[in-house]
């Protein structure tokens, strides 16, 4: 699925577009569309632009690992003639975002990044969820996580094999080096019940951060709150 929406009302000031970047085994209906970020945004005056990634939809993605070395280009692709831009990532589309940003920071004017996973050690008493065991049938984890991606694998809408090479894919992971060189600034809002917190040590190592908690939000439930949503849009409202 592809989007390029069309503001509903005219803006008062020319506000750039916004990239809307979805998570691991989504898909930009699931998170964006479903959620009234869209609506929202178009409202708002703002061109909202996005597609599903590769390997997140019908037949636009195979198993082998090497077919998603370009996955951030592929994600950008929707905003590059429109650069610089906004834009909105959560967990995986985060991360996506943040490595685009430390590349090329001339890419954005601003960034917001949702449920990513920060620097260091997750919470001792929120495991990250087996998600490669969720993928091939293997795992016997019971956290709510773990189950989370059983069912999405068991949906007909995700295909495991293809969802197993984007995580195999060849990738640079981010660097505290990388992270210095994201000059834009970096919205950062995480669920205070997120297997993916803390994300203070993230926040310090980005030059131009700010970070919101979200009280009493898990991982998946972020595209859906309303206090990240209203996070988002005072951050993208900014000059």
């Amino acid at each position: 699925m592809s989007i390029n929406a069309t503001p509903r009302q005219p803006s008062g000031c020319s506000l750039p577009a916004v990239l809307l970047v979805h998570g691991f085994g989504s898909s930009f209906d699931n998170d964006w569309r479903r959620n009234g970020w869209v609506d929202v945004l178009s409202d708002l005056g703002r061109r909202v632009v996005g597609h599903d990634l590769l390997g997140h939809a019908e037949g636009n993605g195979d198993a082998d690992p090497a077919s998603y070395a370009g996955l951030e280009e592929h994600a950008f692709a929707p905003a590059a003639a429109l650069a610089p831009v906004d834009a909105v990532g959560f967990s995986l589309g985060g991360l996506i975002l943040l490595r685009l940003a430390a590349d090329d920071p001339s890419r954005f004017r601003r960034i917001a990044v949702l449920g990513v996973v920060g620097l260091g050690r997750p919470h001792a008493d929120r495991p990250l969820p087996d998600v490669m065991g969720a993928l091939d049938g293997t795992t016997t984890a019971l956290d709510p996580a773990s189950g989370v991606f059983r069912r999405l694998v068991a949906s007909h809408h995700a295909d495991a094999r293809a969802l197993t090479a984007v995580i195999r894919r060849p990738q640079r992971p981010l660097t505290t080096g990388d992270l210095h060189r994201v000059a834009v600034p970096t919205l950062l809002a995480i669920g205070d019940d997120d297997f993916a917190g803390p994300a203070t040590r993230l926040a310090a190592e980005l030059p131009r951060a700010s970070l919101v908690e979200l009280p009493r939000t898990d991982h998946f439930a972020t595209p859906s709150s309303l206090k990240a949503m209203d996070a988002v849009l005072r951050f993208l409202a900014s000059d």
